[in-house]
């Protein structure tokens, strides 16, 4: 699977990218270091009221990044355009993912990776910069509201299971590898995909937030299969 030609056309042609820092004119300003991408990125934005709620307008950004993130990331601030501050932290994203798709019935790339998560976190960033503090924790489940999640769908199980990871996995910096994936649950056992072993200590640690973040402590086994 390869990237979209929306996310090509985006790197290409990205419509919110000025050529430096320096072309940056709005009333806040904002330094971020994308860690795992090894870049550096300043975005610029204005505060707008819309409907009672604090919004960011006139978004846009310098960075050396290029390539598909580059496009990622120029979609995505496109999509903060006008939207409250207080809902970008938790950026869905399917959502992005949709946007940049080229066939709706096809993801618009080739996996959900660390970096992809780095750039997510962007609006956790943008955040902070409006409300000068710390998100409270994200509840991505409630089992009282969506019902206990192995009696979800296994397309919902797998939309959940990717939101934990980006909540509450990458953060952690314990991967080693790209993908984790859901393979299988039932009642009593979850199995989980990966590129190669795990260590002992990610395993226990996963399991841990996994029982704990989606509500799952009647599950007994956590299997971990090597693709």
């Amino acid at each position: 699977m390869e990237y979209s030609k929306n996310i090509l056309n985006s790197a290409e042609k990205p419509n919110f990218k000025v050529d430096g820092p320096e072309f940056l004119k709005q009333e806040a300003i904002k330094h971020i270091h994308l860690q795992l991408l090894g870049q550096e990125l300043f975005v610029g934005f204005d505060t707008i009221e819309l409907d009672g709620e604090v919004c960011l307008t006139n978004i846009s950004y310098a960075t050396e990044l290029s390539g598909n993130y580059l496009g990622i990331l120029d979609a995505l601030i496109g999509l903060f355009q006008n939207r409250p501050a207080e809902a970008i932290d938790r950026f869905p994203i399917k959502e992005l993912d949709y946007f940049l798709r080229d066939d709706r019935s096809v993801s618009a790339m080739p996996g959900y990776s660390r970096e992809l998560y780095e750039l997510l976190s962007v609006g956790e960033e943008l955040k902070l910069s409006v409300f000068g503090q710390k998100s409270k924790e994200v509840t991505i489940f409630d089992p009282k509201v969506s019902g206990e999640f192995c009696s979800l769908s296994f397309t919902e199980q797998i939309e959940l299971f990717e939101e934990f990871m980006a909540y509450h996995i990458h953060p952690l910096n314990m991967v080693e590898i790209e993908q984790l994936g859901l393979d299988d649950v039932s009642d009593i056992s979850i199995t989980i995909e990966c590129e190669k072993a795990l260590t002992s200590e990610f395993e226990q640690e996963f399991v841990k937030l996994l029982k704990e973040k989606l509500f799952l402590q009647d599950v007994v086994v956590v299997i971990f299969r090597v693709i």
